[in-house]
């Protein structure tokens, strides 16, 4: 029988209608009434909450804590023009795990009301015009995956190395995006999304050329999708020792530095809206464990590319999506061409 105050919200944030009905009744018993019980208020008013605000009128209290045991907080309501979370959020600060919160112009700096969920593993921030993440998401030390993708942010501080347990790591932005070099402190830090729409770095007001070097020396990153729009290109210095999938949007070919060479761990490579590239990448040729090779709306016909397919003896996929006529004279030749020159390679031919 629960003696405490926390055990008794405990056994009600279980969601199981026994639980919770037991909750009530030991409620009742020690203040006299359940409307007493402010955990119980608190519950009530956000269940009408997303009754009303949200547009979910069928769910009820026990429906809504199993939705944000498993769920969590999704809010995409453009519509909503509060400028922070109601006070009554806080009821479910401990079961949250997930936070998805996207086109909130109002919420621009994430409210205070979620400076104590502290067990979140994974939060989504899309096309919210926030120029910064809050300094309470620092101490955060359960998180797994940050994605802040459209925004206004223009740089990752120091503090993102107090993230111990984060895996996946996506910012995309209207700005360029700095990246402190302690990024490269994060153990467990395996998945990168770099993704930005202008070189000006926000801070010295001067335009950029390099992607952030610290992205090319993350020693436990397995996959790095890159877009720098023709505008970045990559530092020659390049330590990834396991990076396995690489996706490159908006390059040339001189874009790509003689160190990727080195990256013998790679078995994807994704070259998309490459629009100048007039021949595959030299780098693709040393590497031992090519297995997949992606392109996407690239000038390169199939016939261009086909000479250099012999340099890569252990592909065993090529995709090829671009707007093209599969059923044109050139793509009937290629693929009678492909089946007998190169039976192991599975191709995959996909048309916009």
């Amino acid at each position: 029988m629960p003696s405490t105050h926390a055990q008794l919200e405990a056994l009600y944030l279980t969601g199981d209608d026994n639980n919770m009905q037991l909750a009530e009744q030991i409620a009742e018993g020690l203040f006299g009434s359940l409307q007493q019980w402010s955990f119980y208020a608190q519950w009530q008013r956000l269940t009408l909450f997303y009754r009303q605000v949200l547009q979910k009128p069928h769910i009820n209290t026990a429906d809504l804590i199993r939705y944000m045991r498993t769920i969590g907080i999704s809010l995409d309501k453009p519509q909503w023009t509060e400028t922070s979370l109601p006070e009554d959020f806080s009821a479910c600060a401990s079961i949250v795990r997930r936070i998805n919160l996207q086109e909130f112009v109002a919420l621009a700096s994430l409210g205070e009301g979620f400076r104590h969920y502290t067990e979140v593993e994974e939060l989504s921030i899309r096309h919210c015009p926030i120029t910064a993440l809050p300094d309470y998401l620092w101490r955060w030390h359960r998180l797994k995956k940050l994605e802040v993708l459209s925004s206004e942010i223009a740089h990752l501080p120091a503090d993102v190395a107090n993230l111990l347990q984060l895996e996946t790591l996506k910012l995309s932005s209207y700005n360029y995006i700095s990246l402190h070099e302690d990024l490269q402190k994060l153990p467990r830090l395996q998945h990168l999304h770099y993704d930005v729409w202008d070189v000006i770095d926000a801070q010295s007001g001067s335009a950029q050329t390099l992607f952030p070097t610290v992205i090319f020396q993350l020693p436990h990153l397995q996959t790095l999708h890159l877009n720098g729009g023709f505008k970045l290109s990559i530092p020659p210095a390049t330590c990834l020792p396991q990076l396995q999938k690489l996706y490159c949007f908006e390059f040339n070919d001189d874009d790509f530095p003689d160190g990727f060479r080195d990256l013998s761990s790679l078995t994807d490579v994704y070259i998309c809206s490459s629009k100048t590239l007039d021949s595959l990448p030299d780098f693709l040729f040393d590497l031992p464990n090519l297995r997949h090779l992606y392109l996407e709306n690239i000038p390169l016909s199939p016939i261009d590319f086909y000479p250099s397919i012999q340099r890569l003896p252990h592909l065993r996929q090529l995709t090829y999506k671009q707007a093209y006529d599969f059923n044109s004279p050139e793509a009937r030749r290629f693929k009678a061409l492909w089946a007998r020159s190169y039976p192991r390679i599975q191709l995959q031919w996909l048309r916009f």
